[in-house]
């Protein structure tokens, strides 16, 4: 037993070599903490990147969806309506409008030659890293 001088009361203090020996962590200790925390940033880094993934996915989507919507509003007015298919790509953006005739009771009139008929209309975007958006509508149009 040792006298605390500034209390001056016994009390168990360590010895000099006790007292080095508990001073600090171990290198076990360390590594250990190291590892933890080197798992516990993987798992936070994994879940910043998902979410940067379906942030990209998402506005690619959403520019697929708006150039679907864009390129079925010119059918008609910029795009003739005739049947057939035609395709086209810029900025990372493929499209395809499908044009086709579609079966109508406008047929069953008795014309020498019917002047309406009704299209079906099919456009289909596709965007690096988005899934296709097609959007489908029946336009009616002068038979040419």
């Amino acid at each position: 037993m040792r006298t605390f001088w500034w209390t001056g009361s016994p009390a168990a203090s360590p010895s000099p070599a006790e007292a080095r020996r508990e001073a600090g962590f171990t290198l076990l200790e360390v590594l250990v903490a190291f590892a933890i925390m080197a798992v516990a940033m993987t798992a936070l880094l994994q879940a910043f990147g998902g979410g940067l993934v379906a942030a990209r996915r998402t506005d690619a989507a959403s520019q697929s969806l708006a150039a679907a919507r864009s390129l079925l509003e010119r059918v008609g007015s910029e795009l003739p309506i005739v049947s057939g298919t035609r395709t086209g790509g810029d900025a990372g953006l493929q499209w395809q409008v499908s044009v086709a005739r579609r079966k109508s009771p406008l047929d069953q009139i008795k014309e020498p030659e019917p002047r309406y008929a009704l299209f079906d209309v099919v456009v289909t975007v596709t965007a690096t890293g988005a899934a296709p958006v097609s959007l489908v509508t029946v336009r009616m149009a002068a038979v040419q």
